[in-house]
Order: structure tokens, then C-alpha cells, then sequence
């Protein structure tokens, strides 16, 4: 995102302006965290209406915001979570998928206490979810967006790749690789919770 607008990739999925992004403009007065997590809802919400505009599928998934109270029911209270567009009820029972965020730019280490509420929610999914047989989760550091997937035994980590670029970044080479980024961001939104 560079002064409102998303950066265009070759494959059309954020080609436009973004003028109707009310809560990434009302994040101006929030913290640097709740800035950071309303532009990546918003890229969802973005990549979702130009997808649906060109055919494709809607993506099975709805992107809510718990960083300012817990999950119902618990007390779990992930970034933003992804539950199932038919799910009425708003449970740690019913997420698929959460996000974490920390705005330090990171080279892609993750430190003990991210882990470890990370795991804190990947317990909690299994708890009420008894049949998962894994769980993927999103962690977005800074603008490095990785996706990790927990199976009962162990876990695989997969950096998808910068979702942001500076503002002031004198390239457009450094824009390129958002494209990517996106597509697979959009790949993994579009698969259904039995593929994915």
C-alpha cells in the first residue's frame, strides 16, 4: 500500500485505487500495529470484490478483527481471524484461521513469546475443533507475511512473501514480488476449509 493505494500487480487481483477503505483510513489515529492489521484487511477485502468482479469464486473465508476484545466465549484474542462465510456464531470453535501481527520489520526469525501465542491459539482451535487435523496460521511481521500449518505432531513454516513496500521505496522492482505475494494470499483464501 503506497499513499492510499495498493500496488498493481500483472495478474489484476489490486490493480485499483482503494477510496472506499473506511477502516484503513480510520486507523490514522491508532496504534502502528492496528494500522498495519486494517491495511491487510482491507488488501483481503480488496483481492475478495476484484476476484468476484472477474468470475472467480468467492473465497470462503470472512476476515474479522479481535485485536480489541476476545473471541466469544474465551479468552483467545487473535489479531484478526478467519471463519467460514456460512458461521453465524463467532466461537474460537468456529476459526479456521488466525492471524497474528507484530509491526517490527523482522528478517523472518519469530521470538519465543510470538511462538508462544501462536501455539496458545493453535491449542485452543484443537480444543473445540477435535477433528482439525491441522491448523494453519498467518503471522504478519511487519510486511513479511508467513503461514505456518501445526499437524499434531509438528510443523511446517512457509514465508509467502512481502504483502507492503515502503512508501518511499525508489523502485519498482521492489513492487514486483507483492504481485506474487497476493496470488498465493489469494490462492490459500480460496480454497475451501475441507482443502485447506
Amino acid at each position: 500500500v503506497v499513499d492510499g493505494k495498493v500496488i498493481p500487480n500483472q495478474h489484476g487481483l489490486a490493480e485499483s485505487y482503494l477510496p472506499n477503505y473506511p477502516d484503513a483510513l480510520a486507523s490514522v489515529g491508532r496504534s502502528n500495529q492496528a494500522r498495519l492489521l486494517a491495511c491487510f484487511k482491507e488488501l483481503v477485502r480488496a483481492m475478495g470484490e476484484k476476484a468476484a468482479a472477474s468470475g472467480a469464486p468467492e473465497m470462503p473465508y470472512r476476515c474479522e478483527d479481535y485485536q480489541n476484545m476476545p473471541v466469544s466465549g474465551s479468552a483467545h484474542q487473535p489479531d484478526l481471524v478467519f471463519v467460514c462465510r456460512g458461521e453465524r456464531h463467532f466461537t474460537i470453535g468456529a476459526v479456521h484461521m488466525p492471524l497474528e501481527a507484530k509491526v517490527l520489520r523482522n528478517t523472518g526469525d519469530i521470538d519465543d513469546e510470538d511462538l508462544g501465542q501462536i501455539l496458545y491459539y493453535v491449542q485452543a482451535i484443537w480444543q473445540t475443533q477435535v477433528t482439525r487435523m491441522f491448523v494453519p496460521v498467518l503471522f504478519l511481521h511487519g510486511s513479511l507475511l508467513s503461514l505456518f500449518v501445526f499437524t499434531r505432531n509438528e510443523s511446517i513454516r512457509v514465508n509467502i512473501g512481502d504483502v507492503f513496500v515502503a512508501a518511499d521505496e525508489p523502485s519498482l522492482d521492489a513492487h514486483k514480488p507483492i504481485g506474487t505475494t497476493l496470488l498465493n494470499i489469494y490462492f490459500l483464501l480460496s480454497l475451501s476449509p475441507g482443502e485447506f
